[in-house]
């Protein structure tokens, strides 16, 4: 219906009045109505017959269009290519991209230039080609001393961008890869580090940075492996039980989510998991090796294969972004923290919802259970520390809230146990105005039992620093204090 209302081109316009006056001439020569006077009823007649060839004008101008280039539009080696070959490629090609764009082919139009994409597919009025051409956009293409292109011409270009700007084989460009500007640092600092994670024995250490994985060997003291890790950044990387495996997590914002299975002794990927629509925010293995948890910020939770890399189910009733997922210790509940506020249970075997614990009053950011699996414990926004009792394993039940505890004024971020279950540590974060704006975290050892709390300092930065501490001591030490009683 969109197209019939092109007419209002004004070479679309003559064409209808062309046509319309054309029709009416023949019609009164071969009714003879042009050498008699004419009848009222003659003259409601003519008047039918003048509204059918409007209409009839109106159809056949409209879907002009559609008759030459069908459904997608205008072919691109045909008709779209041939354009920017002839007035563009001139300056615009491999061999010298002006401006860091090449219009030579259909891969380097999307690629775009150096103030970022030129063609948004179905957007027109903001693809940065068609604005340069019509002048809306600085500097005017092309250049006043070369060919300009004419009005059909580029109504050509709005026709193919509209229609989904699809190249030869009729498939549009990969959503996946996101163009922006290319903006160079004035000065050239370390990576921050994403996340990090500690394998079960302690002998290796994964640390992300945007774009990249290192594999940090405690004992050495050095990076042993560096894990080729498409640009963006790494929400999360997470050991297998073992340590032989590395699971990472990343995406890009609106467009997909994506996680990776490693190989850690070879450092070889073995499966890509993608089917989230956003960026992929928490991952967690099965205790037994065969199932991986993804969480985005879709709002949904995934559960895959991890030997075939295929998608199981897909865990759907969260109305926020997903921060953490959780395997119980046997496996059969999966555990997701939400900014909806709330913690939900899931049957990992028939993906039914087990219970849903409202009682957080802000976005929680962590969920763990006890290494005996008997409760559940979650932090987030709220500053506070909630543990349940985990009854609803086989069924759908209420599980009843054994604590809530104030942990500290910042969000709390991650929540993990000792090895023997007897220390919760906690991760909370706060936020520095001065005198660099830098996002830290601080790290809280909280005893199950009645003993006392320590906290470690973790600053956000690029580089690592191992402390060691003596439990007994209750002093301040290299960053190590004792704050209070649980």
């Amino acid at each position: 219906m969109l197209r019939w209302f092109r007419i209002v081109n004004k070479i679309r316009v003559a064409r209808v009045i062309e046509m319309y006056q054309l029709a009416s001439t023949n019609a009164l020569d071969i009714f003879g109505w042009s050498e008699r006077p004419l009848s009222g009823l003659v003259i409601y007649k003519l008047r039918m017959v003048r509204q059918f060839l409007i209409l009839a004008c109106v159809l056949a101008v409209g879907l002009w269009p559609a008759i030459g280039y069908g459904n997608d539009g205008p072919e691109f080696s045909s008709q779209v290519a041939p354009l920017l070959n002839k007035y563009c490629a001139g300056c615009h090609n491999v061999d010298s991209p002006e401006g860091g764009l090449s219009l030579e082919s259909y891969a380097d139009i999307f690629k775009g230039g150096m103030r970022g994409p030129v063609v948004l597919a179905g957007q027109s009025e903001s693809s940065r080609l068609l604005r340069v051409l019509m002048g809306s956009a600085e500097p005017r293409m092309p250049p006043e001393d070369e060919p300009q292109l004419k009005a059909a011409e580029i109504e050509l270009l709005k026709e193919w961008i509209d229609a989904g700007a699809l190249g030869p084989s009729g498939v549009g460009a990969d959503r996946v890869q996101l163009i922006v500007p290319k903006i160079l640092p004035q000065h050239q600092l370390g990576k921050s580090i994403t996340s990090l994670d500690v394998s079960a024995d302690g002998g290796a250490i994964a640390i992300a940075r945007f774009g990249e994985v290192h594999l940090f060997d405690p004992d050495l003291g050095d990076v042993q492996k560096r894990l080729n890790h498409p640009p963006g950044k790494i929400n999360m990387v997470s050991f297998s039980g073992q340590g032989a495996k590395l699971v990472t997590a990343s995406g890009t914002s609106g467009l997909f989510g994506e996680a990776r299975l490693w190989d850690v002794a070879e450092g070889k990927l073995l499966h890509t998991f993608r089917g989230h629509r956003d960026s992929i925010l928490a991952v967690a293995i099965s205790p037994d090796g065969e199932w991986l948890a993804t969480g985005s910020y879709d709002r949904k939770v995934m559960i895959w294969n991890m030997n075939t890399g295929e998608p199981v189910r897909t865990l759907a009733g969260h109305n926020g972004a997903i921060f953490d997922v959780a395997f119980s210790p046997d496996g059969r509940v999966l555990a997701t923290a939400s900014a909806d506020a709330t913690i939900k249970l899931w049957s990992v075997s028939t993906g039914e919802r087990l219970d849903t614990l409202s009682q957080p009053l802000e976005a929680q950011y962590c969920v763990a259970f006890s290494p005996d699996g008997s409760r559940v414990f979650a932090g987030g926004a709220d500053s506070r520390i909630r543990a349940w009792q985990l009854v609803s394993i086989d069924k759908p039940q209420i599980n009843p809230i054994l604590f809530s505890r104030y942990a500290h004024e910042a969000p709390v971020v991650r929540l993990s146990f000792s090895q023997n279950g007897g220390m919760l540590r906690i991760s909370f974060r706060l936020m520095f105005l001065r005198p660099s704006q830098i996002s830290s975290t601080h790290s809280i050892l909280f005893p199950i039992r009645d003993e006392l709390l320590l906290a470690e300092w973790m600053g956000l930065s690029s580089r690592i620093n191992c402390r060691r501490f003596n439990e007994n001591r209750r002093r301040r030490k290299r960053g190590l204090t004792v704050l209070s009683r649980f």
